[in-house]
């Protein structure tokens, strides 16, 4: 299973900001009318840190000003001339504006950090600054070797809001996150699952390989297919479950949907996602715009597995 969502997109276990104790992952810093050049650094506030999971974790700031970011790690120093034991030593230095892509740096699980920032600049601004899990972006098709218990994660944006299909070369557990790190809700496909996504969002992928043997996964994103007239289409869902289906009308009028099974609601979602028409066992009627793209989204509101059958027919105007 993936680690606790309430974790993913923080890093943060300890945390502290001189006295200000945080109580989410952002945090208001004050500049405290310090003057802080290239050539004299001082950092005006200290995060000490552990993170829950290994990788790329990325620095953002909302201020506008350049940062400077001094990362450290607690490392053991061996004896010298009669020293020895455990001491911060800098791993990473930064110079430059956070608030764009901002700074990315590799942490790893269970190792203490310490991130000094400062605004280069005098002020008494408040800035907020986040430290946000960072993977790699996905690349759809390529081939991912796992090792025996590994498990991975990607990064993915899509151009547009669209029904998307995630095929795979095995059946080993798939998440797709939304960038709260909440559970997109799938569709159940047999040969890939749909996902409705927003354009321009950050999603995250988690794959992870439960055997002991190296695993081959290769993730392959693409547009599902859009439904056409006359189709019929009888599935199974599981316990409160949805399934999405896409369909652009050539024609603007109106059409049925007929929805068939136990306790099994229909409903027409717009390109924004939002219900335009609802209706449960039944069939109802939606009028729809030619060229536009509607989800017809399928929901199991039953406690127990259940099947469905739905059809798409168009309804000539009464003359």
């Amino acid at each position: 299973e993936p680690w606790d969502p309430d974790f993913h997109n923080y890093i943060i276990n300890t945390i502290s900001f001189g006295s200000y104790q945080p109580t989410s992952h952002s945090a208001a810093l004050t500049g405290n009318d310090a003057t802080v050049s290239y050539e004299d650094l001082t950092y005006l506030n200290r995060l000490d840190l552990t993170v829950q999971r290994s990788g790329a974790y990325r620095c953002v700031s909302s201020d506008t000003r350049e940062f400077s970011v001094r990362i450290e790690q607690l490392s053991e120093i061996p004896a010298y001339e009669g020293e020895s034991g455990m001491r911060y030593e800098q791993v990473f230095d930064y110079i430059g504006v956070l608030n764009g892509e901002g700074v990315s740096y590799e942490f790893q699980t269970g190792e203490s950090y310490r991130v000094y920032l400062a605004p280069l600049a005098s002020g008494d601004t408040a800035y907020t600054v986040q430290m946000k899990f960072d993977p790699g972006e996905l690349e759809s098709g390529n081939p991912v070797l796992l090792e025996g218990g590994e498990e991975i994660y990607f990064k993915l944006t899509v151009p547009e809001n669209g029904l998307y299909r995630f095929s795979r070369l095995t059946n080993l557990p798939f998440y797709v996150y939304n960038d709260l790190f909440q559970n997109v809700q799938r569709g159940n496909d047999p040969e890939g699952s749909r996902y409705l996504l927003s354009g321009g969002a950050t999603y995250y992928l988690y794959l992870k390989n439960t055997g002991n043997a190296a695993v081959t996964e290769r993730v392959t994103v693409s547009e599902a297919e859009r439904l056409s007239i006359l189709d019929y289409i009888s599935q199974t869902l599981g316990m409160v479950e949805k399934t999405y289906f896409c369909f652009t009308p050539e024609y603007s009028g109106s059409y049925r949907f007929d929805v068939g099974g136990t306790n099994v609601v229909g409903s027409v979602l717009d390109e924004n996602f939002t219900v335009r028409y609802s209706g449960a066992n039944n069939s109802f009627v939606a009028k729809l715009e030619a060229g536009k793209n509607y989800y017809l989204q399928i929901s199991n509101n039953n406690t127990y597995e259940t099947s469905f059958t739905f059809r798409l027919t168009f309804e000539p105007q009464q003359v």
